[in-house]
């Protein structure tokens, strides 16, 4: 099991099979190995605290940064406004995978 698989949104199993079909759809089960991605309902629900953990490593310095030279409040939340955009959708993605390698390293022990 390697970093780049991870990163990649391969699956933890095989490092080969998408996770993902769609920007926000999973498949149930990995289309090369048949590892089942969704072990029970609910089971992605520590993602929602890695997603938040990774946005707020963002935001946070990005609101430090603004902060210090002096942007107006207005400015800092039309950019971290414009930068969620973006960023929500590949944080919801990655957040997702680095918890099913997570559980599935803990699996293996």
């Amino acid at each position: 099991m390697s970093f780049s698989s991870m990163m990649t949104l391969k699956c933890p199993q095989c490092e080969e099979g998408k996770q993902f079909k769609g920007l926000f759809s999973m498949y149930e089960n990995c289309p090369q190995c048949g590892y089942k991605y969704e072990k029970e309902q609910g089971y992605f629900t520590a993602a929602i605290f890695i997603g938040n953990f990774l946005y707020g490593l963002i935001v946070a310095p990005t609101i430090l940064i603004m902060a210090a030279i002096d942007e107006p409040v207005w400015k800092i939340a039309l950019v971290l406004g414009g930068f969620s955009l973006f960023a929500v959708p590949l944080i919801f993605r990655y957040a997702r995978s680095i918890w099913m390698y997570m559980d599935y390293i803990t699996e293996e022990s």
